[in-house]
């Protein structure tokens, strides 16, 4: 027994599913860039934009575009504007490392 679908109800559903998981397709983040307050607060528990500088890009160098990591000037740079976070390869970052990292680490005053 053969089954038919419509390739565009199929599609529909898949969409629908994908919001109700809260899933983000990976084509919508692919050549998005976002600043540090938009990564903090997508990807790391809200923390402050030097927590993550701090905790994540110093403590991760792989994380660094000089390392071929995602991330473009984590600090002052001159010629540079701000920080630069490629969100797609962020989050695949994020998502391998999550737990590697010390969500209740304090910053030194």
């Amino acid at each position: 027994m053969e089954i038919k679908l419509d390739n565009d109800v199929l599609n529909d559903q898949i969409l629908e599913a994908t919001k109700k998981l809260n899933l983000v397709p990976k084509d919508q983040l692919l050549g998005i860039q976002w600043d540090i307050n938009e990564f903090h607060k997508r990807c790391c528990l809200n923390k402050s934009g030097n927590w993550v500088r701090t905790c994540i890009f110093y403590r991760y160098p792989e994380t660094l575009i000089e390392n071929g990591g995602f991330v473009i000037a984590p600090h002052k740079t001159p010629g540079i504007k701000g920080t630069s976070i490629n969100a797609y390869e962020a989050t695949r970052w994020m998502q391998d490392h999550f737990s590697e990292i010390d969500w209740s680490e304090k910053l030194a005053v």
